[in-house]
């Protein structure tokens, strides 16, 4: 057996390891997909010049390298994972390395393991069904009482992403007949949409810290998720309008994200599990 180093992998190299995660898929479910062309550098494990494991490494900042791996079921338990890991240490020996899991095949996890990789942290995919999406009476309900209203804005970067904006409105007395509410409103959240692979996604949810805890987070998530399911045509692009479903990942580490996005109706379409080698 021999490994070969690539840091752009040749077709047949492709097709071969992409026959292996097609019995990988049928044996056990398998939803990762392998890095061919965003890979930085791969490194193939062959048997009679076969591929019967791969490893991609894609370098996510200073001596930091984000792994896929993948074995030939009948080539697994032979240590071919483990050789070619011992070779990744020999190319970058300060690198960390960090593996991912979907979990559909127990015998990727103990290999992580047995290199002594560690439980990192796991990331939710998730998904809500428009059509199960209940609106609240209210989008101006926030917990904090001090807090008169709130207003939102769309920025429209382009025709397949978008910007929103939720502002806390001044009291009436603070109203002032030359410049109105507009320059006297404070921004505390925003969030973006964006439309990839003909799926709208949602991200980048962040309330400003001094307006933490107080709902409007929510309120803006059920912003936009109106905008979505009534297809207001004249807030969000033609692009956006007809579509049946939103989708998101958060960390399972933001316990606060999670519990917000499964309130509003989110479930979870699969997890991936990272580890540090």
């Amino acid at each position: 057996m021999n490994i070969y180093t690539f840091t752009q992998l040749p077709e047949k190299e492709k097709l071969q390891i992409s026959l292996i995660m097609e019995q990988c898929r049928s044996l056990h479910g398998l939803t990762l997909s392998f890095p061919f062309e965003d890979g930085d550098l791969f490194l193939i494990y062959k048997y009679e010049n076969q591929v019967v494991s791969a490893m991609a490494f894609c370098k996510m900042e200073e001596n930091v390298y984000e792994c896929m791996a993948i074995t030939a079921p009948s080539f697994r338990q032979k240590g071919c994972f483990t050789r070619l890991f011992e070779k990744a240490e020999t190319l970058f020996p300060d690198g960390e390395f960090s593996f991912v899991t979907d979990g559909s095949c127990p015998a990727a996890k103990m290999a992580i393991e047995s290199l002594g990789g560690q439980f990192w942290y796991d990331e939710h995919f998730m998904c809500l069904n428009l059509r199960d999406f209940q609106p609240p009476l209210s989008q101006n309900i926030v917990k904090n009482k001090a807090i008169p209203s709130l207003s939102f804005q769309v920025n429209i970067l382009d025709q397949a992403n978008l910007e929103f904006y939720a502002y806390i409105m001044p009291l009436h007395s603070d109203f002032n007949a030359s410049s109105g509410f507009q320059n006297h409103r404070k921004q505390a959240a925003s969030c973006r949409l964006s439309l990839l692979n003909n799926q709208v996604y949602f991200y980048a949810l962040e309330v400003l810290r001094p307006f933490r805890r107080q709902g409007i987070g929510q309120a803006l998530l059920n912003y936009v998720l109106v905008l979505l399911s009534t297809q207001n045509s004249e807030a969000l692009p033609a692009l956006f309008l007809s579509r049946d479903s939103v989708s998101l990942q958060v960390s399972g580490d933001n316990a606060p994200a999670l519990a917000l996005y499964k309130k509003t109706g989110f479930r979870v379409t699969e997890t991936l599990s990272y580890y540090i080698c």
